[in-house]
């Protein structure tokens, strides 16, 4: 993996539980990494159909470092300056630790 790809800085947040005044319960994002380096690339975009379902395919991928990113999980989101980024699938393409791809799609 090239330093010199590793030109982006994204943060990482996890959706955590708070409580409200009344004492209800609400969900916010928290951060949970401020500032981890990666490769970001469009990849395009599009729709798939299931039946009478509508998907958006994704159209961002981020690359990083694996021992940078080993602890995040689909359950998180990327914030790249104002894009906010799902994560859709996370993936060691060559099985070796060295490296993690992370496919999102953009937050409308």
């Amino acid at each position: 993996m090239r330093a010199g790809r590793l030109r982006h800085t994204v943060s990482v947040e996890q959706q955590s539980e708070t409580y409200l005044a009344t004492g209800e319960p609400t969900q916010t994002w928290t951060t949970f990494i401020s500032a981890i380096r990666c490769e970001i690339r469009g990849t395009g975009g599009g729709e798939r159909r299931y039946g009478t379902q509508t998907e958006n395919e994704p159209a961002t991928t981020l690359t990083f470092r694996y021992e940078d990113a080993k602890t995040i999980t689909t359950d998180m989101r990327f914030v790249f300056g104002a894009r906010v980024l799902n994560i859709q699938r996370l993936e060691d393409p060559e099985g070796r630790g060295e490296r993690i791809i992370a496919t999102c799609g953009e937050v409308a």
